[in-house]
Parts: C-alpha cells; sequence; structure tokens
C-alpha cells in the first residue's frame, strides 16, 4: 500500500512526535497543581492573619474592660482628678493583662496560634 502525501493517518505520522502529547499534559497538569497549592497556602496564611488580628482585638477589649472606672472617675471635691488616682498604663500592667487574657482561655479563637510572639 503506498502513502499518499496528502493524507495523514496512523501510518502517515514521523515516529518522533510519539508521546508528545503526554508531555505536555503533564506539564499542564504540574502547572495547575503548583496554583492551586500556592493558592491554597496563600489562603490559609489570609485566616491565620484574620484569626491573629481577631485574638489580639479581643485581648485588648479585655485590658480595656480590666480597667478600674471607680479609679478612672475619682474626684477630689469636685475640682478634677487627684494626682495619685490617676490611672496609668505601662508595658508590663498590658502585658500582665494580655497573658491573663490567654492562660484564662478568654479566646477560643487563639487556638493553634501558640507559637506567635
Amino acid at each position: 500500500m503506498a502513502r499518499c502525501p496528502g493524507r495523514s493517518g496512523l501510518r502517515g505520522r514521523p515516529r518522533a512526535e510519539d508521546g508528545q502529547i503526554s508531555l505536555l499534559l503533564l506539564g499542564y497538569a504540574l502547572i495547575v497543581l503548583a496554583v492551586v497549592f500556592a493558592g491554597a497556602s496563600a489562603t490559609a496564611v489570609h485566616l491565620a492573619r484574620h484569626r491573629l488580628l481577631s485574638v489580639a482585638d479581643a485581648a485588648a477589649l479585655d485590658a480595656a474592660d480590666a480597667l478600674d472606672a471607680r479609679r478612672y472617675y475619682a474626684e477630689v471635691g469636685g475640682a478634677g482628678m487627684a494626682p495619685e488616682r490617676v490611672v496609668s498604663l505601662s508595658a508590663a500592667s498590658v502585658r500582665a493583662s494580655v497573658t491573663s487574657f490567654l492562660a484564662a482561655g478568654g479566646s477560643d479563637r487563639a487556638t493553634g496560634l501558640g507559637d506567635v510572639r
């Protein structure tokens, strides 16, 4: 049987291209998997960031609620706040309030964020 130059068939194609589509599909599949894994990782980082911000907000609100209102609004003779009764914040007092909030389990959202310092 003679091969016609204008026809393409299984016997008419060159052997050097055998399996090329498989390599192309494998390459595309690897690219798609890489994009999916990158998207999943970016989403996980974004969600962890939002959880961390939520825990930080909850700890700040707890620290604000811990303020002694009686001492804050104390006045001497209606002339204003007494100097010895002024409520002051320090880094140590804020750290202690946040530490006690997290230790008491005040936020279930802090689960999994133990490595963050």
